[in-house]
């Protein structure tokens, strides 16, 4: 199974869990976060399994826990989330999404989503054009930023597709 981001020019985000390895097509990503214990899953990325197949050489030390920490606990099929052709996030409760931001997030991005700058676009603009990263923020925070991780907090992944949701409602322009 391939996400839609496919369509979307994608970027390479600091924490190499942060890959999207899904939407690269390795094939069998998103079974194996499925079916394989987090130990199966360091094992096979460090190379424990099958020497050829250990990415330690190529990534720090701490990636292949911190992908794996993303393969278990962060791998969601998005396409249940978001629409591919609208971009609009499906099933938000936008009550819930607004509460979440404005306790979480309005704070530094501001009530209308547009305190910080984002090249001339604020978050409604970011979140109705490319809400896949949105919900990837928003579950994972913005590296480098002292943004709260919703996963870190407990979110579910419900919490994090109502708050795109309601951004999306956010002015953007």
């Amino acid at each position: 199974m391939l996400s839609c981001r496919k369509r979307i020019e994608w970027r390479r985000f600091r924490m190499p869990a942060r890959l999207y390895l899904i939407q690269q097509g390795i094939p069998g990503v998103y079974d194996a976060y499925l079916t394989r214990s987090k130990t199966q899953l360091l094992d096979t990325l460090t190379g424990g399994t099958d020497y050829r197949h250990g990415f330690s050489i190529e990534i720090s030390d701490a990636a292949p826990e911190n992908m794996v920490n993303f393969l278990s606990r962060g791998l969601i099929n998005d396409i249940k989330y978001i629409d591919c052709a609208t971009k609009e996030v499906i099933g938000a409760d936008i009550a819930s999404g607004n509460e979440f931001y404005d306790t979480t997030f309005a704070m530094c991005h501001g009530s209308g989503g547009k305190r910080i700058d984002f090249g001339g676009e604020g978050v409604g603009a970011l979140s109705n054009g490319n809400p896949w990263e949105t919900l990837h923020k928003i579950r994972f925070e913005q590296p480098g930023t002292s943004m709260p991780s919703g996963i870190t907090s407990g979110w579910s992944t419900q919490d994090a597709v109502d708050v795109p949701g309601s951004a999306q409602t956010l002015p953007t322009e």
